[in-house]
């Protein structure tokens, strides 16, 4: 069945700041699921240090709710990734793959720090690039000093990387600044995920379905289709967009 494609979400229960039990993280499947969420990537956050035994211990926890899932919404597919917090190993804990990428493929979805300068961005995406790896930016509107200057948007998506906004963002629910800037990247199509970056059921739901209808009346539906669907599809078959 043809659904929407949830990159980034915090659903693995008690591993992050995400699901706190399985119980929640089987309501926030529900969630999804009524919202028209077909599959989801389930992103922890990782903060890779070096030889860590981390990857075993997510997998794990990921299995048990992926065997839950399939008997509770069995239309519903899960797969396991990550969500970076870059740093100067992260490419060496990808190529010891003892980093998650996303549902196994050479795609990986990297944050930054909110304040970070745009060198050090710029530095960080092209390490990974040469790694072999195709970087996804979380979230892009929090990035403070990179608001005013779409340019460098367009430099990184030059170089190879590709930009993911969270539906709460695009919506307001995230603060008048975050809107704004992903009005501006959804006005000159720079944009090339929209996820939900669900953590809960009550304050950060995974809910979408109000922005992509929003973004298809606004920037078309071919769009909306590419920023929820198609994109996706072609980054779960290891695909360039």
């Amino acid at each position: 069945m043809e659904g929407y494609i949830d990159i980034h979400s915090h659903i693995i229960p008690g591993v992050d700041d995400g699901a706190r039990n399985m119980e929640e993280a089987l309501l926030m499947l529900a969630a999804a699921y009524r919202e028209g969420i077909r599959s989801i990537i389930a992103t922890p956050h990782v903060s890779y240090r070096r030889d860590e035994d981390r990857y075993r211990k997510l997998e794990s926890a990921f299995l048990e709710l992926k065997e839950r899932a399939e008997k509770e919404i069995p239309e519903l597919k899960l797969y396991l990734g990550s969500e970076i917090n870059y740093s100067q190993d992260t490419v060496y804990g990808l190529c010891k793959k003892e980093i998650p990428t996303l549902a196994g493929t050479s795609y990986i979805l990297v944050e930054f720090q909110p304040f970070c300068e745009y060198r050090y961005i710029k530095g960080g995406i092209q390490s990974l690039i040469m790694g072999g790896y195709k970087p996804v930016i979380a979230h892009v509107e929090r990035y403070h000093r990179l608001r005013g200057e779409v340019e460098m948007f367009e430099e990184l998506i030059s170089m190879g990387a590709y930009l993911q906004s969270n539906a709460m963002s695009i919506t307001g629910g995230a603060g008048r600044e975050s809107k704004k800037l992903t009005k501006r990247l959804l006005q000159k199509g720079l944009l090339h995920f929209i996820a939900t970056d669900s953590h809960n059921v009550l304050s950060r739901p995974p809910d979408i379905a109000k922005c992509l209808t929003a973004t298809a009346r606004k920037y078309g539906e071919k769009y909306a289709k590419e920023l929820s669907m198609h994109n996706a599809d072609k980054l779960l078959r290891d695909r360039y967009i």
